[in-house]
Protein backbone atom coordinates (compact mmCIF):
# COMPACT_ATOMS: atom_id res chain seq x y z
CA UNK A 1 0.00 0.00 0.00
CA UNK A 2 1.29 3.48 -0.85
CA UNK A 3 -0.98 5.82 1.04
CA UNK A 4 -0.43 9.41 1.97
CA UNK A 5 -0.31 10.47 5.59
CA UNK A 6 -3.47 12.18 6.81
CA UNK A 7 -3.09 15.50 8.62
CA UNK A 8 -6.13 15.60 10.89
CA UNK A 9 -7.33 19.03 11.95
CA UNK A 10 -10.22 19.22 14.42
CA UNK A 11 -12.05 21.97 16.25
CA UNK A 12 -11.38 24.83 13.83
CA UNK A 13 -13.64 26.80 11.51
CA UNK A 14 -13.96 26.23 7.77
CA UNK A 15 -12.28 29.59 7.06
CA UNK A 16 -9.38 28.74 9.35
CA UNK A 17 -9.04 25.41 7.59
CA UNK A 18 -9.04 27.12 4.22
CA UNK A 19 -6.29 29.48 5.33
CA UNK A 20 -4.24 26.62 6.68
CA UNK A 21 -4.60 24.69 3.46
CA UNK A 22 -3.66 27.67 1.32
CA UNK A 23 -0.40 28.00 3.22
CA UNK A 24 0.76 24.48 2.48
CA UNK A 25 -0.48 23.58 -1.01
CA UNK A 26 1.10 20.27 -1.80
CA UNK A 27 3.57 19.95 -4.66
CA UNK A 28 3.92 16.19 -4.23
CA UNK A 29 3.30 14.07 -7.30
CA UNK A 30 0.36 11.89 -6.28
CA UNK A 31 1.25 9.19 -8.84
CA UNK A 32 -2.38 8.70 -9.91
CA UNK A 33 -3.41 5.12 -10.57
CA UNK A 34 -3.02 4.27 -14.28
CA UNK A 35 -6.51 4.77 -15.78
CA UNK A 36 -5.90 1.89 -18.17
CA UNK A 37 -6.13 -0.50 -15.25
CA UNK A 38 -9.56 -1.78 -14.38
CA UNK A 39 -11.11 -1.06 -11.00
CA UNK A 40 -10.54 -4.69 -10.07
CA UNK A 41 -7.55 -4.00 -7.82
CA UNK A 42 -9.21 -1.64 -5.36
CA UNK A 43 -12.55 -3.47 -5.53
CA UNK A 44 -10.89 -6.77 -4.67
CA UNK A 45 -8.91 -5.11 -1.91
CA UNK A 46 -12.08 -3.75 -0.26
CA UNK A 47 -13.83 -7.09 -0.70
CA UNK A 48 -10.94 -8.79 1.07
CA UNK A 49 -11.57 -6.94 4.35
CA UNK A 50 -14.25 -8.69 6.39
CA UNK A 51 -16.40 -7.24 9.16
CA UNK A 52 -17.38 -9.01 12.34
CA UNK A 53 -19.94 -9.07 15.13
CA UNK A 54 -21.77 -9.12 17.47
CA UNK A 55 -22.49 -5.41 17.30
CA UNK A 56 -20.84 -3.50 20.15
CA UNK A 57 -20.97 0.14 18.94
CA UNK A 58 -17.38 -0.15 17.70
CA UNK A 59 -16.03 -0.06 14.15
CA UNK A 60 -15.15 -3.14 12.14
CA UNK A 61 -13.96 -4.10 8.69
CA UNK A 62 -12.42 -1.32 6.62
CA UNK A 63 -13.64 1.25 9.16
CA UNK A 64 -11.40 -0.20 11.87
CA UNK A 65 -7.66 0.25 12.14
CA UNK A 66 -7.37 3.83 10.90
CA UNK A 67 -6.45 3.15 7.27
CA UNK A 68 -9.70 4.59 5.92
CA UNK A 69 -10.40 8.00 7.45
CA UNK A 70 -13.48 10.20 7.92
CA UNK A 71 -11.73 13.56 7.87
CA UNK A 72 -8.37 15.18 7.37
CA UNK A 73 -6.25 17.14 4.88
CA UNK A 74 -5.80 14.99 1.77
CA UNK A 75 -5.35 15.59 -1.95
CA UNK A 76 -8.63 13.94 -2.88
CA UNK A 77 -8.71 14.99 -6.53
CA UNK A 78 -4.98 14.54 -7.22
CA UNK A 79 -4.36 18.13 -8.35
CA UNK A 80 -1.39 18.61 -6.02
CA UNK A 81 -3.29 20.67 -3.42
CA UNK A 82 -4.88 19.29 -0.28
CA UNK A 83 -8.58 19.62 0.41
CA UNK A 84 -9.85 19.36 3.96
CA UNK A 85 -12.40 16.58 4.21
CA UNK A 86 -14.90 16.95 7.00
CA UNK A 87 -18.27 15.72 8.21
CA UNK A 88 -20.36 18.19 10.24
CA UNK A 89 -22.40 17.05 13.21
CA UNK A 90 -22.01 13.93 15.28
CA UNK A 91 -18.61 12.25 15.00
CA UNK A 92 -20.21 8.83 14.64
CA UNK A 93 -22.95 9.64 12.13
CA UNK A 94 -20.91 10.69 9.04
CA UNK A 95 -24.17 11.94 7.52
CA UNK A 96 -22.74 14.24 4.84
CA UNK A 97 -19.12 14.77 3.81
CA UNK A 98 -17.66 17.99 2.39
CA UNK A 99 -14.38 18.89 0.73
CA UNK A 100 -13.09 22.38 1.54
CA UNK A 101 -10.67 23.97 -0.95
CA UNK A 102 -7.94 26.39 0.19
CA UNK A 103 -10.09 29.31 -1.03
CA UNK A 104 -12.90 28.23 1.33
CA UNK A 105 -15.13 26.67 -1.36
CA UNK A 106 -17.14 23.77 0.05
CA UNK A 107 -18.17 20.88 -2.18
CA UNK A 108 -20.61 18.23 -0.92
CA UNK A 109 -19.27 14.76 -1.69
CA UNK A 110 -22.07 12.41 -0.70
CA UNK A 111 -25.44 14.06 -1.31
CA UNK A 112 -25.83 12.63 -4.81
CA UNK A 113 -24.54 9.12 -4.08
CA UNK A 114 -27.10 6.46 -4.94
CA UNK A 115 -28.14 4.37 -1.95
CA UNK A 116 -26.03 6.54 0.35
CA UNK A 117 -25.45 5.08 3.80
CA UNK A 118 -24.26 6.99 6.86
CA UNK A 119 -20.74 5.54 6.85
CA UNK A 120 -18.35 7.55 4.65
CA UNK A 121 -14.60 6.95 4.71
CA UNK A 122 -11.71 7.81 2.44
CA UNK A 123 -9.26 5.07 1.51
CA UNK A 124 -5.78 5.63 0.06
CA UNK A 125 -4.87 2.98 -2.49
CA UNK A 126 -1.95 3.02 -4.96
CA UNK A 127 -1.51 6.78 -4.71
CA UNK A 128 -5.18 7.56 -5.15
CA UNK A 129 -8.04 8.32 -2.74
CA UNK A 130 -11.37 6.49 -2.84
CA UNK A 131 -14.64 7.33 -1.13
CA UNK A 132 -15.98 4.13 0.45
CA UNK A 133 -19.62 4.17 1.51
CA UNK A 134 -21.09 1.80 4.14
CA UNK A 135 -24.61 1.41 5.50
CA UNK A 136 -23.55 2.79 8.91
CA UNK A 137 -20.50 4.50 10.39
CA UNK A 138 -19.48 1.21 12.06
CA UNK A 139 -18.45 -0.25 8.70
CA UNK A 140 -19.53 -3.90 8.53
CA UNK A 141 -21.69 -3.51 5.42
CA UNK A 142 -19.87 -1.86 2.50
CA UNK A 143 -22.15 -0.48 -0.23
CA UNK A 144 -19.90 1.09 -2.86
CA UNK A 145 -16.59 2.77 -3.65
CA UNK A 146 -16.01 5.91 -5.73
CA UNK A 147 -12.95 7.51 -7.31
CA UNK A 148 -12.21 11.06 -8.47
CA UNK A 149 -10.84 12.29 -11.79
CA UNK A 150 -7.84 14.60 -11.53
CA UNK A 151 -9.03 18.08 -10.59
CA UNK A 152 -12.61 16.93 -9.97
CA UNK A 153 -14.47 16.39 -6.70
CA UNK A 154 -17.33 14.53 -8.34
CA UNK A 155 -17.47 10.93 -7.04
CA UNK A 156 -17.34 8.46 -9.94
CA UNK A 157 -18.69 4.93 -9.28
CA UNK A 158 -15.88 2.39 -9.12
CA UNK A 159 -17.45 -0.68 -7.56
CA UNK A 160 -20.64 -1.82 -5.83
CA UNK A 161 -20.99 -4.52 -3.21
CA UNK A 162 -23.39 -6.94 -1.66
CA UNK A 163 -22.48 -8.60 1.63
CA UNK A 164 -22.68 -12.16 2.90
CA UNK A 165 -23.27 -12.67 6.62
CA UNK A 166 -22.23 -15.91 8.31
CA UNK A 167 -23.59 -16.58 11.79
CA UNK A 168 -22.10 -19.07 14.22
CA UNK A 169 -23.92 -19.71 17.50
CA UNK A 170 -21.79 -20.77 20.47
CA UNK A 171 -21.97 -21.09 24.22
CA UNK A 172 -22.50 -17.72 25.88
CA UNK A 173 -20.47 -16.30 28.74
CA UNK A 174 -22.94 -17.66 31.31
CA UNK A 175 -23.80 -20.94 29.64
CA UNK A 176 -22.87 -24.17 31.40
CA UNK A 177 -21.02 -27.09 29.92
CA UNK A 178 -24.36 -28.80 29.29
CA UNK A 179 -25.44 -25.85 27.13
CA UNK A 180 -22.43 -25.79 24.82
CA UNK A 181 -23.49 -28.52 22.40
CA UNK A 182 -27.08 -27.26 22.32
CA UNK A 183 -25.96 -23.69 21.58
CA UNK A 184 -23.62 -24.79 18.82
CA UNK A 185 -26.50 -26.63 17.12
CA UNK A 186 -28.99 -23.77 17.51
CA UNK A 187 -29.29 -21.49 14.51
CA UNK A 188 -31.99 -18.89 14.08
CA UNK A 189 -34.21 -21.32 12.20
CA UNK A 190 -33.77 -23.98 14.90
CA UNK A 191 -34.61 -21.57 17.71
CA UNK A 192 -37.76 -20.59 15.86
CA UNK A 193 -39.14 -24.09 16.39
CA UNK A 194 -39.15 -23.52 20.17
CA UNK A 195 -40.86 -20.12 20.11
CA UNK A 196 -44.18 -19.81 21.91
CA UNK A 197 -47.25 -19.19 19.80
CA UNK A 198 -49.66 -16.36 20.78
CA UNK A 199 -52.28 -17.43 23.31
CA UNK A 200 -54.70 -14.66 22.30
CA UNK A 201 -55.02 -11.57 20.13
CA UNK A 202 -56.22 -8.17 21.33
CA UNK A 203 -59.27 -6.65 19.74
CA UNK A 204 -58.93 -3.22 18.18
CA UNK A 205 -60.61 -1.61 21.20
CA UNK A 206 -58.43 -3.49 23.70
CA UNK A 207 -55.29 -2.52 21.81
CA UNK A 208 -56.33 1.14 21.61
CA UNK A 209 -56.99 1.21 25.36
CA UNK A 210 -53.54 -0.23 26.11
CA UNK A 211 -51.84 2.21 23.73
CA UNK A 212 -53.60 5.09 25.50
CA UNK A 213 -52.00 3.93 28.74
CA UNK A 214 -48.59 3.60 27.11
CA UNK A 215 -48.84 7.09 25.58
CA UNK A 216 -49.89 8.71 28.84
CA UNK A 217 -46.32 10.08 29.08
CA UNK A 218 -47.04 12.36 26.11
CA UNK A 219 -45.01 10.49 23.49
CA UNK A 220 -47.03 9.36 20.50
CA UNK A 221 -46.17 5.79 19.52
CA UNK A 222 -47.59 3.94 16.53
CA UNK A 223 -50.23 1.28 16.97
CA UNK A 224 -48.54 -1.98 17.90
CA UNK A 225 -49.30 -5.61 17.26
CA UNK A 226 -51.91 -7.28 19.42
CA UNK A 227 -50.49 -10.70 20.26
CA UNK A 228 -50.59 -11.97 23.84
CA UNK A 229 -48.35 -14.80 25.06
CA UNK A 230 -48.72 -16.91 28.20
CA UNK A 231 -45.61 -18.82 29.37
CA UNK A 232 -46.20 -22.13 31.13
CA UNK A 233 -42.86 -22.51 32.91
CA UNK A 234 -40.19 -20.27 34.37
CA UNK A 235 -40.36 -16.94 36.22
CA UNK A 236 -43.26 -15.58 34.14
CA UNK A 237 -45.46 -18.69 34.11
CA UNK A 238 -49.14 -17.79 33.99
CA UNK A 239 -48.58 -14.10 33.26
CA UNK A 240 -49.88 -12.34 30.15
CA UNK A 241 -47.12 -10.90 27.98
CA UNK A 242 -48.11 -8.40 25.27
CA UNK A 243 -45.65 -8.20 22.38
CA UNK A 244 -45.35 -4.77 20.76
CA UNK A 245 -42.99 -2.66 18.68
CA UNK A 246 -41.03 0.07 20.46
CA UNK A 247 -38.81 3.14 19.94
CA UNK A 248 -40.62 4.38 16.81
CA UNK A 249 -38.42 7.48 16.62
CA UNK A 250 -35.36 5.35 15.90
CA UNK A 251 -34.46 3.70 12.61
CA UNK A 252 -33.63 0.49 14.46
CA UNK A 253 -37.01 -0.13 16.04
CA UNK A 254 -37.31 -3.48 17.79
CA UNK A 255 -39.91 -5.23 19.90
CA UNK A 256 -40.64 -5.85 23.56
CA UNK A 257 -42.83 -7.92 25.85
CA UNK A 258 -44.91 -5.98 28.35
CA UNK A 259 -46.81 -7.61 31.21
CA UNK A 260 -50.54 -6.87 31.22
CA UNK A 261 -53.47 -8.02 33.33
CA UNK A 262 -57.24 -8.36 32.98
CA UNK A 263 -58.88 -5.06 33.99
CA UNK A 264 -62.13 -6.75 35.02
CA UNK A 265 -64.12 -4.89 32.38
CA UNK A 266 -63.37 -6.91 29.28
CA UNK A 267 -60.06 -5.22 28.59
CA UNK A 268 -56.49 -5.17 29.79
CA UNK A 269 -54.23 -2.86 31.77
CA UNK A 270 -50.48 -2.46 32.08
CA UNK A 271 -49.08 -4.32 35.07
CA UNK A 272 -45.77 -2.68 35.97
CA UNK A 273 -43.77 -4.01 38.90
CA UNK A 274 -40.82 -6.19 39.82
CA UNK A 275 -41.71 -8.85 37.26
CA UNK A 276 -41.69 -6.27 34.47
CA UNK A 277 -38.28 -5.07 35.63
CA UNK A 278 -36.99 -8.65 35.50
CA UNK A 279 -38.47 -9.09 32.02
CA UNK A 280 -36.87 -5.85 30.81
CA UNK A 281 -33.49 -7.04 32.09
CA UNK A 282 -33.93 -10.29 30.23
CA UNK A 283 -34.92 -8.51 27.02
CA UNK A 284 -32.08 -6.01 27.30
CA UNK A 285 -34.34 -2.97 26.96
CA UNK A 286 -36.63 -0.67 28.88
CA UNK A 287 -39.79 -1.56 27.05
CA UNK A 288 -41.79 1.29 25.56
CA UNK A 289 -39.50 3.78 27.30
CA UNK A 290 -36.34 2.57 25.59
CA UNK A 291 -34.09 5.27 24.11
CA UNK A 292 -31.54 3.23 22.17
CA UNK A 293 -31.48 0.69 19.35
CA UNK A 294 -33.34 -2.42 20.39
CA UNK A 295 -33.42 -5.90 18.83
CA UNK A 296 -36.49 -8.00 18.26
CA UNK A 297 -37.28 -10.48 21.00
CA UNK A 298 -39.00 -13.85 21.13
CA UNK A 299 -39.74 -16.16 24.04
CA UNK A 300 -39.51 -19.93 24.01
CA UNK A 301 -39.54 -22.91 26.30
CA UNK A 302 -37.44 -26.02 25.93
CA UNK A 303 -35.58 -28.47 28.15
CA UNK A 304 -37.93 -27.43 30.97
CA UNK A 305 -36.50 -23.90 30.90
CA UNK A 306 -37.74 -20.44 29.82
CA UNK A 307 -35.63 -18.29 27.50
CA UNK A 308 -35.75 -14.92 25.77
CA UNK A 309 -34.17 -14.79 22.32
CA UNK A 310 -32.74 -11.48 21.13
CA UNK A 311 -32.10 -11.17 17.39
CA UNK A 312 -32.39 -8.83 14.39
CA UNK A 313 -35.87 -9.90 13.30
CA UNK A 314 -34.93 -12.29 10.51
CA UNK A 315 -34.40 -11.63 6.83
CA UNK A 316 -31.22 -10.42 5.13
CA UNK A 317 -28.93 -8.37 7.33
CA UNK A 318 -27.83 -5.03 5.86
CA UNK A 319 -26.95 -2.98 8.96
CA UNK A 320 -24.42 -3.34 11.78
CA UNK A 321 -27.16 -3.07 14.40
CA UNK A 322 -28.57 -6.36 13.07
CA UNK A 323 -25.46 -8.30 14.07
CA UNK A 324 -27.05 -9.62 17.22
CA UNK A 325 -28.45 -12.98 18.27
CA UNK A 326 -28.37 -14.34 21.80
CA UNK A 327 -30.41 -16.56 24.09
CA UNK A 328 -30.94 -15.27 27.62
CA UNK A 329 -32.19 -16.91 30.81
CA UNK A 330 -33.14 -15.46 34.19
CA UNK A 331 -31.38 -17.07 37.16
CA UNK A 332 -31.62 -15.78 40.71
CA UNK A 333 -32.95 -12.45 39.42
CA UNK A 334 -30.00 -11.95 37.07
CA UNK A 335 -29.78 -12.20 33.29
CA UNK A 336 -27.59 -15.03 32.02
CA UNK A 337 -26.32 -15.21 28.43
CA UNK A 338 -26.66 -18.90 27.61
CA UNK A 339 -25.90 -18.73 23.87
CA UNK A 340 -24.38 -15.99 21.73
CA UNK A 341 -23.78 -15.66 18.00
CA UNK A 342 -20.64 -14.49 16.28
CA UNK A 343 -20.78 -13.00 12.78
CA UNK A 344 -18.51 -12.63 9.79
CA UNK A 345 -19.52 -10.15 7.07
CA UNK A 346 -17.82 -10.55 3.69
CA UNK A 347 -18.25 -7.92 0.93
CA UNK A 348 -18.89 -9.33 -2.55
CA UNK A 349 -18.25 -7.25 -5.66
CA UNK A 350 -21.44 -7.06 -7.74
CA UNK A 351 -20.29 -4.43 -10.24
CA UNK A 352 -17.10 -2.62 -11.14
CA UNK A 353 -16.28 0.14 -13.56
CA UNK A 354 -14.47 -1.02 -16.70
CA UNK A 355 -12.04 1.89 -16.31
CA UNK A 356 -10.92 4.54 -13.86
CA UNK A 357 -11.49 8.25 -14.50
CA UNK A 358 -8.31 10.02 -15.61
Amino acid sequence: MKGRSVKVILGVSAMALAAALASHASAQDINMFDPRFEAKNVCDYIAGVTGSGPFTYSTTGLAAGGEAVTRGAIDLDGDGTDEFIMTPGNEMSEELSFAIKPDGTQTPLTEAIEGYGTGTRFLPFHGRWYLVNSSTSYGAYVLAAYSFAKGSLKPEPTCKFDNETKETMAQGVDGGAEDGEWCAATALSDAAAYRLKPAATLSAAQKAALMAQVNADGLERPESAGDIYKPTIGPFAGLLLWKAKIAPYLACTGSTFTIIADDGAGGYKLAPGDKQKELDLLQGNEGFYNTSCTPDVEIFETKGRFFVERYWGGGKQTDDHQLIHSIQELKDGKTQEICAAYFEVTPKVTWMSPDQPK
